[in-house]
């Protein structure tokens, strides 16, 4: 019996501690969301600055945001709503920002947005961006209790880091060349390739005309009713032959 109240003794006493510890561990703290990320080095992205009270109740904070001015700009610093009155500054690469509640001596706890800011990239490379903090300094950053109290974790706080560039590998068309058609023999029936010929064209030479008084000479070619008959006629051949046996006949009766 002893043993086990020992036992259950020093067991409480560990959770005890472990609880303690992590409760000092979980302090007040700012940090970025996103901490990192890809952007473009011609367009702008949005960063939250979030506040987590820990467990304490906070009345107030006081934020300083140092960031690469010679890759960064700020476009734009919107209440996050966590308190809800805000102003900002900006100067130099480094945003200071005021925030509280509307009502005097008001405490909030718990994890919310403090301020969305709007960055835009002017230069390629890795920007970083961290909170202006030391513990016992009221010139930076600082968490306040409604007791006037800087419950700020320094070493709790985030930073970010972010990479700005133009995507890699984007791919470039390549004009395609276009194929000039071939002509396609055609098949002809029984399975013969027809080979297209040329289709002769007749040229019509021009015939020259006698034109009255032109001085032009006409060469006319003879019709078959111009041409001299050759041969010797029917009627002709009896004539010459009677008249030959006349001639004998006549030298026959002399003799």
């Amino acid at each position: 019996m002893k043993i086990r109240k020992i036992i259950l003794f020093f067991l409480s006493f560990f959770i005890a501690s472990s609880f303690g510890v992590n409760a000092v561990s979980a302090g007040p703290r700012l940090y970025l969301e996103p901490s990192s990320g890809n952007f473009s080095s011609s367009g702008s992205f949005e960063v939250e600055i979030k506040i987590d009270s820990g467990q304490e109740e906070i009345m107030a904070t006081d934020t300083l945001l140092n960031f690469d001015s010679t890759k960064l700009e700020i476009v734009s610093v919107a209440d996050g709503g966590f308190f809800e009155e805000m102003q900002h500054t900006i100067n130099s690469g480094l945003l200071t920002i005021y925030a509280y509640p509307k009502q005097a001596l008001q405490t909030k706890t718990g994890v919310g947005v403090l301020a969305k800011v709007t960055f835009r990239a002017v230069s390629s490379g890795t920007a970083t961006a961290s909170f202006l903090c030391q513990t016992g300094s009221d010139s930076d950053s600082n968490i306040w209790t409604a007791q006037g109290n800087d419950v700020i974790d320094c070493a709790s706080n985030g930073s970010g880091s972010y990479t700005l560039g133009d995507s890699p590998g984007t791919p470039t068309s390549t004009p395609v060349p276009t194929s000039t058609s071939t002509p396609v023999p055609t098949v002809a029936p029984g399975g013969s390739t027809a080979t297209p010929t040329s289709t002769p064209v007749s040229t019509s030479t021009p015939t020259p005309t006698n034109t009255p008084g032109a001085g032009a000479v006409s060469t006319s070619t003879p019709t078959s009713s111009q041409l001299p008959e050759t041969g010797v006629e029917v009627p002709g051949l009896i004539l010459l032959l009677g008249g030959g046996l006349m001639v004998l006949l006549g030298l026959a009766i002399a003799f």
